[in-house]
């Protein structure tokens, strides 16, 4: 695999293509954060093409491993031998509901609003890190989350609430969102949660680093 991509940077050296940086996220990293992280990186980066895909959570070290993404975007990252994960910001955590849900009107919650809400996850705690991250969140101010896993998949967090009386957890922006369907909601005290990029440990690309190392905390 190593050989195969120098061999693609060679070529493209020799061609003089466009240096394309391969993003992965993770559900709980938006488009929005995405596009956000990559507007605050160096100019260096502006002759980078940058290609975004989603990716499920247990499959950040598979697709890493074989150089299906060259950086991996996620909530959290569970430890894994020669991968290298830092926080690069951090988002404010909000809760959306859907518009004729009981606590739509609200513009304020609290964690133990929710203790008697069913919480959306993309994916079972066992299978992803960035939902055992949310369930710590909600333990650790005394709140013991009800949860189930969203039948919708690959759809951004928001949408999950979409025709369904659970809450998410999500870092929209407050206000209307999903055309008026869902209404994002402040959770105070304010919480924030991480933006985690993971890479391998053992390779070297120069736009990833630029773009690490023009966000690092």
């Amino acid at each position: 695999a190593a050989a195969t991509a120098a061999v693609a940077r060679a070529r493209r050296t020799h061609r003089s293509d466009t240096e394309v940086l391969r993003i992965g996220h993770t559900p709980a990293v938006t488009d929005t954060d995405v596009v956000a992280l990559l507007a605050g990186a160096s100019p260096a980066l502006a002759a980078t093409a940058t290609q975004v895909i989603q990716i499920q959570p247990g499959d950040v070290g598979d697709l890493l491993w074989d150089r299906s993404i060259d950086l991996a975007l996620t909530r959290a990252l569970s430890p894994s031998h020669g991968l290298t994960g830092q926080v690069v910001t951090r988002h404010r955590l909000r809760v959306a509901v859907r518009a004729d849900h009981h606590l739509a009107l609200r513009d304020v919650l609290t964690v133990h609003d929710l203790a008697s809400e069913t919480l959306l996850v993309p994916a079972p705690p066992g299978a992803s890190a960035d939902t055992e991250q949310l369930l710590a969140l909600l333990r650790a101010a005394g709140v013991e989350p009800r949860h189930r896993v969203s039948p919708v998949r690959g759809t951004p967090p928001v949408t999950a609430v979409v025709g369904d009386d659970g809450v998410a957890l999500v870092t929209d922006a407050p206000g209307p969102a999903v055309g008026g369907a869902v209404h994002v909601l402040e959770l105070e005290p304010s919480t924030t949660v991480p933006l985690v990029a993971a890479w391998r440990s053992d390779t070297r690309n120069r736009a990833r680093d630029v773009l690490i190392g023009s966000v690092r905390n």
